[in-house]
């Protein structure tokens, strides 16, 4: 895994859910324009933003997109 050049996907996790889903570059740069979206979904440390969901405690859907530079041969 290394950090140079573009990553080869991203992965968004819910709530640190282990079920993940991989994200395009472009589903990625979409996700990025979300409003009250924190960080750069091109960095390692990745995109983070809330939304409401009145089933679970607390009233929010954590979110995070973190770009994974790998092969994928």
């Amino acid at each position: 895994m290394s950090g140079d050049g573009a990553p080869a996907y991203w992965v968004r996790q819910r709530a640190g859910d282990t079920d993940t889903v991989r994200l395009s570059a472009a589903e990625a740069a979409m996700v990025a324009q979300r409003p009250g979206a924190v960080g750069d979904y091109l960095s390692p440390a990745g995109l983070v933003w809330r939304e409401r969901n009145a089933d679970v405690r607390g009233g929010w859907d954590h979110f995070t997109i973190t770009p994974v530079w790998e092969s994928l041969q």
